[in-house]
């Protein structure tokens, strides 16, 4: 189920980008991810499966005129090639031209 991302799923979404080198933990902060949450929600989501977070995407938008831009993609190793990553394509590519 993808949904959109929340406050508590900061510490799984840090782990999944920091053992994949995406960011590091000093910069990748609860505050800054709690803002991006707040001001971004449509593109900060998580797919969960069985209760567990096993993917996540984030990215913003030109104010919802024509584009939206793709920051990070991260899919836990033990969940890849199961179709995470497609429908991330496809629920973050619907927020597009939606503000």
């Amino acid at each position: 189920m993808i949904r959109n991302a929340a406050s508590e799923d900061f510490e799984i979404v840090r782990d999944l980008l920091v053992a994949e080198g995406i960011t590091d933990s000093g910069f990748f902060t609860k505050e800054r991810y709690q803002r991006a949450i707040a001001n971004w929600s449509r593109y900060y989501l998580v797919e969960e499966r069985e209760g567990k977070i096993v993917g996540f995407i984030s990215g913003f938008d030109d104010g919802g005129i024509f584009y939206g831009y793709m920051c990070r993609l991260v899919v836990d190793e033990n969940y890849r090639r199961q179709g995470v990553g497609e429908g991330f394509h496809g629920d973050f590519g619907d927020g597009v031209g939606t503000a």
